[in-house]
């Protein structure tokens, strides 16, 4: 009586082939999607370096804006003092016929004393 086994030795082997592509199939999937999940790592590093220097640009722009604002200020109350101490003056003497310029005095002081 000789021992017959209820399968074939050849596909056994087409089996644990096919299991071996297999694996290898899906290693490859995961080292694919390893590599795309670093590239955007990497991405999303030079993405946050880029907004970052944005950032520090915007935020040097905008101590720049104020230092000009306060600036600006400064100089439209010089120059309100400058139309009220020495040109209002003059024009109520008549220094060079500037009487007949008095009104648009009088509105260019209106709008320096608003702000």
């Amino acid at each position: 009586m000789s021992c017959n086994t209820p399968w074939k030795q050849t596909s056994v082997q087409s089996v644990v082939t096919n299991n071996i592509n297999g694996i290898e199939d899906t290693t490859k999937i995961l080292l694919s999607i390893n590599q795309n999940i670093l590239e955007m790592k990497d991405n999303t590093r030079r993405i946050d370096e880029k907004l970052d220097c944005i950032n520090e640009k915007v935020n040097r722009t905008s101590l720049d804006v104020e230092l000009h604002n306060e600036i600006l200020v400064k100089l439209l109350r010089t120059l309100a003092s400058l139309v009220d101490k020495f040109i209002w003056p003059m024009m109520l003497n008549d220094v060079a016929g500037l009487r007949n310029k008095q009104d648009q005095l009088q509105k260019f002081i209106a709008v320096l004393t608003l702000n």
